[in-house]
């Protein structure tokens, strides 16, 4: 079992190889690992943090893990809604996708262009017609990203 304060640590440094063995180690813990992470949430205002205890309630599918995340898919920090993409897609489920729709006219393009591919890789309800949005984002590479794919569902 790790500390939370070496998972602290360990959730801000730069990269993300460390981050990833600990989301995996609290993952094996189940409940135990998940009640660590909901405690580190409560406790910490860094963005370094929460983006990867986002990404780390992928690994715990309950109703608390998707309630969080969902939550996280709102946030102010681009780089949490960035790992909320990532846990979504990690719970694998094209009905929970649905909480991705309204990222798809985020500001920020990296979002729009994970958002694009997550909902495209989870089939989510609606995916071709968001898709075709796509095509006119203001942003080439998701135009490009968008035309892949409406290629390959023609």
């Amino acid at each position: 079992m790790i500390e939370k304060i070496k998972i602290i640590q360990i959730f801000k440094w730069p990269g993300e190889s460390e981050q990833k063995n600990v989301i995996k180690s609290l993952a094996v813990q189940g409940e135990s690992g998940l009640k660590t992470l909901i405690e580190i949430w409560d406790e910490t205002n860094s963005v370094s943090v929460k983006r990867w205890i986002v990404e780390a309630l992928g690994e715990f599918i309950n109703d608390t893990s998707k309630g969080m995340v969902c939550c996280a898919l709102k946030d102010k920090a681009m780089s949490v809604r960035l790992h909320a993409i990532r846990a979504t897609e990690k719970f694998g489920c094209s009905e929970f996708g649905k909480y991705l729709l309204p990222l798809v006219d985020d500001e920020s393009g990296g979002i729009r262009m994970n958002v694009l591919d997550a909902i495209f890789r989870l089939k989510v309800k609606g995916y071709k017609r968001i898709i075709k949005k796509l095509l006119t984002d203001e942003k080439k590479y998701i135009r490009k990203r968008a035309e892949v794919y409406e290629k390959s569902i023609a």
